[in-house]
């Protein structure tokens, strides 16, 4: 039996913007602050206050492909 997950994550748009919600600071801070958005709401503050429309490795946040329903719980848990 294989994994069809990423590093346990859905895809690697769902792993990679997980991956810089915990791992660059400021993202963090920003989204432990608005976690009462969820993440879509969150995703969409961000990029109206930081202009930041991907990832440092190029993944919309806001990517048809990031599962929203994962993210949602990676936010829960910060």
């Amino acid at each position: 039996m294989t994994d069809s997950t990423y590093n346990g994550y859905t895809n690697y748009h769902t792993w990679n913007v997980a991956l810089w919600m915990a791992n660059d600071e400021m993202i963090y801070r920003h989204a432990r602050a608005n976690k009462n958005l969820g993440y879509s709401k969150w995703a969409q503050r961000f990029i109206d206050e930081f202009g930041e429309y991907i990832t440092g490795d190029g993944i919309s946040w806001l990517s048809d492909d990031v599962d929203q329903d994962a993210m949602d719980l990676v936010m829960e848990d910060l």
